[in-house]
């Protein structure tokens, strides 16, 4: 997928543009047993593919998020999310529980 965005982005690419970074939204997983095959899939079925994901995954868990990546993600992360109109997790956090004094 980095490929193909990478791809994407040289063919509309204009100089003198200001550009900003945007996120990709992965919608309709499903499990592994369940193949949604598209226009960019090649038709089969790679178990060493799935191998690879499920060992990035564990790891990723093991040594905490982002411990794998792939290497155009770069290594140094200079950029961070902007969170100035997050909602507050009062009801999903209990140390963001709002406290009311009598």
């Amino acid at each position: 997928m980095i490929q193909w965005a990478c791809q994407a982005l040289a063919q509309i690419w204009k100089p003198d543009y200001l550009y900003r970074r945007c996120g990709v939204l992965l919608t309709e997983l499903a499990s592994e047993t369940e193949q949604q095959t598209s226009l960019f899939a090649s038709g089969s079925y790679d178990p060493r593919k799935q191998t690879l994901m499920r060992t990035v995954d564990r790891l990723n868990v093991e040594w905490g998020q982002g411990a794998l990546r792939h290497a155009r993600e770069g290594v140094e992360q200079t950029w961070h999310m902007r969170q100035g109109r997050r909602s507050p997790h009062y009801t999903t956090r209990w140390e963001e529980l709002l406290v009311v004094a009598a």
